[in-house]
């Protein structure tokens, strides 16, 4: 499992057992910029070429000026399910919000956690999880998901907005 769009119920890259893989995605990087201002990588590969209308995940990762923009395209053809996770670092607490814009996620240091799809929000859910922070053990943490079942090509942008989240009422902070 990584912080990615999957595609087809399977990941993008055929795993087995601690470290262990086959049928590699070959992944191809298109661009990488730094401003000073905002840092851009984007990079695709084609991990999900053997299923039916060999979709490619392709992913924009921008970070600057206080937020972080994913923007993720899967193009091929087909209807398949595309479930996105995003792992928080352990200690950082998830929780659904809905404040009228439509449901999101607050995890402190973020102020907001969204995913849009067609130009609105896409309903998120958080599990407990684990990540690897070195090789053998495991750390509690937060999981941030979103499932979508449609034809494809389809896109969607997930933002990340950092700073304190809105402070609660009468608390003199705003």
């Amino acid at each position: 499992a990584h912080n990615t769009v999957e595609v087809g119920e399977v990941d993008q890259t055929e795993v087995w057992g601690s470290f262990r893989a086959g049928r590699l995605a070959v992944p191809t990087v298109h661009a990488v910029q730094d401003d000073g201002e905002v840092l851009v990588v984007e990079a695709s590969h084609d991990g999900y070429r053997y299923l039916d209308g060999a979709p490619t995940h392709r992913r924009r990762f921008e970070m600057g000026n206080g937020r972080i923009v994913l923007r993720d395209s899967v193009a091929g053809s087909g209807f398949h399910r595309m479930f996105g996770r995003l792992f928080l670092a352990p200690g950082i607490r998830a929780e659904l919000n809905d404040d009228g814009e439509g449901p999101d996620v607050i995890a402190p240091p973020f102020a907001h956690l969204g995913t849009m799809w067609n130009g609105e929000p896409v309903p998120a859910g958080i599990v407990f999880a684990s990540v690897a922070q070195a090789f053998g053990p495991r750390t509690a943490c937060h999981s941030v998901w979103w499932e979508i079942w449609d034809d494809l090509p389809q896109d969607f942008v997930t933002e990340i907005t950092l700073g304190d989240p809105i402070a609660p009422e009468g608390s003199g902070t705003a």
